[in-house]
């Protein structure tokens, strides 16, 4: 007689592992991206591969270091990391934007270069992003926001 019970675990546990390592939540702070994001949202984020990565998705990424930090003075320092969660405007191979972003008016390229993105608050009137940071870097993408999460 064969027991289907451990195979079922096994399978279980490895989806539970996959959902784990796949999906993350995280909590917006801040207005820059009202009215999609209000402040104390929690945003579903899928963790996925920076090729995957297209305009108009919302994506979490780590703070670059020219974004100030949120109600923290410019002067402290922390070694965690910190994230940001912007729309994407610009993906590789686009042209760049020079007209809307005026960190990236006087960068030689013509296009969007490889690992890099335009990205954009909602909120233009209150967002630190591309317009005053230039380019960031895909490769330190967290993931692309899914979904608000409803409070429990």
């Amino acid at each position: 007689m064969m027991y289907a019970l451990p195979s079922t675990l096994v399978l279980v546990g490895c989806a539970w592992w996959l959902v784990r390592w796949k999906l993350v939540v995280v909590t917006v702070h801040g207005t820059s991206m009202m009215p999609t994001y209000h402040d104390g949202d929690r945003v579903l984020v899928w963790r996925r591969p920076i090729t995957r990565i297209r305009r108009g998705q919302v994506v979490v990424v780590e703070r670059p270091h020219s974004v100030p930090r949120l109600g923290i003075t410019p002067f402290a320092r922390t070694s965690a990391r910190e994230w940001i969660i912007k729309r994407v405007h610009s993906v590789p191979g686009d042209p760049v934007p020079r007209t809307q972003f005026p960190a990236l008016r006087y960068t030689a390229e013509q296009r969007v270069p490889r690992h890099r993105l335009v990205v954009l608050g909602d909120n233009t009137a209150d967002s630190h992003d591309s317009r005053s940071c230039g380019y960031v870097d895909a490769r330190l993408v967290l993931g692309i926001g899914i979904r608000r999460l409803h409070p429990s």
